[in-house]
């Protein structure tokens, strides 16, 4: 799954470090003084303050949704109509405009994680108070509809985009797997389209936790190249 030009992937004994050569690096002080104000109630890693998040068994219906269509699409080579075309936009104009903004930097691949953006600003303002974590979450059913009619329209960049920003959230539900067949679809639909470091490492991760080997492990790693 390849990635844009200006990630990196170094491997320090066995641990991969994988980096934006453009982005800013997080203050340091930023982090340690509004982690409790920015994070409290979602602690790092867990499944607190998924808030709506919700329901387990609509989000895998909904994602289940979303692999017959690609599977649709790959079996059957089957062009995209006007239709699709239509309910994609509709589906895209009911995101907000920060989601908005978000997909965009995601389909230009400007973050190798999904960040906290305050992490990164010299003044942290009002509007910096919600974690991305809280806009994504509550926005997951439509985000999950939204991808579908990516795959729909085959817009494969748009779709991965997708499943990056939704990565994290997904994991914490035990739905990584689901998540993971539609972006290696995506790839075998379109070799070309960008795969987000932060789901390689997750597919990196679930190979671990089923008990894979150290090649096993990295090999998704091999296909971060830089051009």
């Amino acid at each position: 799954m390849p990635v844009l030009g200006h990630m990196s992937c170094i491997s320090f004994a066995g641990s991969f470090y994988l980096f934006n050569k453009q982005a800013p690096q997080p203050r340091r002080d930023l982090l340690l003084s509004n982690h409790s104000a920015h994070t409290r109630g979602h602690p790092s890693g867990s499944r607190a303050g998924l808030g709506t998040m919700n329901n387990n068994g609509a989000v895998a219906t909904l994602l289940q949704d979303c692999k017959r269509a690609l599977d649709t699409l790959l079996s059957a080579k089957a062009d995209t109509h006007e239709e699709e075309e239509q309910q994609y936009q509709q589906c895209q104009a009911l995101l907000p405009d920060d989601l908005r903004t978000l997909l965009e930097e995601a389909k230009e691949m400007k973050w190798p994680f999904v960040p906290e953006k305050w992490q990164y600003k010299r003044d942290v303002g009002p509007e910096d108070k919600t974690n991305l974590q809280d806009v994504i979450s509550a926005r997951l059913p439509d985000l999950l509809v939204y991808l579908k009619a990516s795959i729909m329209a085959k817009d494969c960049v748009t779709a991965a985009a997708v499943v990056f920003l939704i990565d994290r959230f997904l994991y914490w539900i035990d739905a990584s797997s689901k998540l993971l067949k539609i972006a290696k679809g995506l790839h075998k639909l379109q070799p070309t389209t960008p795969i987000g470091p932060q789901v390689v490492i997750r597919q990196a991760r679930l190979a671990v936790n089923a008990g894979a080997g150290y090649q096993g492990a990295t090999a998704p790693f091999s296909q971060l190249r830089p051009n």
